[in-house]
């Protein structure tokens, strides 16, 4: 991910310093330059980088959202369409970032490494820029996280959640819309169009300004193209129904929703004990790539590698799904990571057998996409 990152870097730096260059050296240039400054860019600036999250006028998690997702989306894919090696490989690619963007969520329950991420960004970026001007309470709310020693979630921490959103980009969902777009292309769903980074499409004609409203649509995250001239629209959640109603009447072109799980067991999950997220194995992730694991199953037995191990699978990866005592001490048939609770004396009685249940409970997880169900492939 770091060459990923620093190549974004040089890029913006190699067409600043053309334009630095030619403000100094080319009049003409400079004076046309004057004529964009005038037309009043703070607006157009803010949705590149904000310093914070307010309401719908700052939204810095969204913008890095955005930003991060320009890489694969706006750029990778050219590279995915040269040959099945490197499309394999950016498939893979997409769902290990995925695992990184859910483990930088577990900043919510490791107080000193947030702690330390917070450090490193107030040192490294301009207080002008990582503060919105103008919202005093972004920096206060900033420095009351600093000095907070807990968890944000669920309840806990809850007025932390705004300042903690604003420091990540699109916590847990950015992560999601990715995992979906690699799940789409395992099977033969039609042509994938991505549109999340098109979240407004505005509809021309409106020049003269009869009203100072503009007509634009909200389309979903993904249109599938597909053969017979059929088109589907594919949203990640459900929580837009008005603007999907808006777009299918608009269009005529029908829409669908999706989720990562199910809606009363969403993924990814957050282990029941240490509050960390539980990530996808590298045995999953090689095995959907391949073929081998299905993506029609959200799990798949992992009971086998207590007596004779399973070939490429760490100890670390596995998952117990059962009753186990989670975090508040609390005895709940949850996700746990088994290196969290396999020594507790309810999860032992289950390895062992001395329980009702037919398995050990040792899985892992598979990313499921709940509603793809209903498309044959294409």
């Amino acid at each position: 991910m770091d060459i990923l990152l620093h190549k974004l870097g040089v890029s913006v730096n190699h067409l600043a310093i053309i334009h630095h260059t030619l403000i100094k050296n080319y009049p003409d240039y400079k004076k046309e330059n004057q004529n964009v400054e005038e037309i009043g860019l703070e607006l157009f600036a803010k949705q590149l980088y904000a310093g914070g999250k307010l309401g719908r006028n700052v939204q810095r998690q969204m913008i890095l959202a955005d930003i991060f997702q320009y890489i694969f989306i706006g750029r990778g894919y050219f590279s995915a369409t040269e040959n099945r090696q490197n499309f394999n490989k950016f498939l893979e690619l997409i769902l290990r970032v995925a695992n990184l963007l859910i483990m930088q969520e577990n900043l919510s329950v490791d107080v000193k490494l947030r702690n330390i991420v917070m450090e490193e960004l107030e040192k490294n970026i301009d207080n002008a820029d990582f503060f919105e001007p103008g919202y005093d309470s972004i920096q206060d709310n900033f420095n009351a996280l600093k000095h907070y020693n807990g968890w944000i979630v669920g309840n806990k921490g809850r007025e932390f959640e705004n300042i903690f959103d604003s420091l990540l980009p699109k916590r847990i969902g950015l992560a999601v819309e990715l995992i979906v777009y690699a799940m789409l292309h395992l099977k033969q769903y039609g042509y994938v169009v991505p549109l999340l980074l098109n979240q407004r499409i505005i509809r021309g004609g409106n020049i003269p300004n009869e009203t100072n409203s503009i007509d634009y649509l909200a389309p979903p995250d993904f249109l599938l193209f597909r053969e017979k001239g059929q088109v589907f629209g594919v949203e990640v959640g459900s929580a837009k129904d008005d603007q999907n109603t808006r777009f299918s009447l608009v269009t005529s072109i029908p829409l669908f929703s999706v989720r990562l799980g199910d809606h009363r067991q969403p993924q990814p999950f957050r282990c029941g004990k240490c509050g960390k997220w539980i990530t996808y194995s590298n045995f999953i992730i090689k095995g959907l790539i391949s073929g081998s694991v299905s993506t029609d199953t959200d799990q798949i037995d992992a009971d086998e590698f207590l007596s004779n191990g399973l070939t490429g699978i760490e100890e670390n990866e596995i998952v117990f799904y059962g009753e186990g005592d989670d975090y508040d001490g609390n005895r709940r048939e949850l996700r746990y990571h088994f290196l969290c609770v396999k020594n507790q004396d309810i999860v032992l009685n289950r390895l062992e057998g001395r329980t009702r249940h037919h398995t050990k409970g040792l899985i892992l997880p598979v990313p499921f996409v709940k509603g793809l169900e209903i498309l044959k492939e294409d």
